[in-house]
């Protein structure tokens, strides 16, 4: 179950979104769907341009669309799937063997 969703904060997001982009570099494949949630809630509610008073900022919400797909392709190849026993598999292509039951 995600920890990110409707009841995040701002702050809840910008902090995972810090606290998981390291993701590639740990090998860490639950830091990177946890990075992808927070890009795609970020994407989605930050406003393309905020102003307040005389200034404004500008946001561009594809940087955002840009990372979560990076971090696709990364988790289709680094850990994209779950075995049976909820340990991260290496991705497309991974097969699960079980020996429960097996008799030698």
């Amino acid at each position: 179950m995600s920890t990110l969703g409707s009841a995040s904060s701002i702050e809840d997001l910008q902090a995972a979104y810090d606290d998981n982009a390291s993701y590639e570099e740990d090998g860490d494949a639950a830091k990177a769907r946890v990075f992808l949630t927070a890009c795609r809630i970020l994407a989605r509610r930050l406003a393309a341009r905020v102003q307040k008073g005389d200034g404004s900022v500008a946001l561009d919400a594809r940087k955002f669309e840009e990372q979560a797909e990076e971090a696709r392709r990364w988790l289709a190849v680094h850990g994209g799937t779950k075995t049976p026993d909820g340990t991260s598999g290496a991705g497309a292509g991974y097969t699960y063997i079980g020996f429960q039951g097996f008799r030698g």
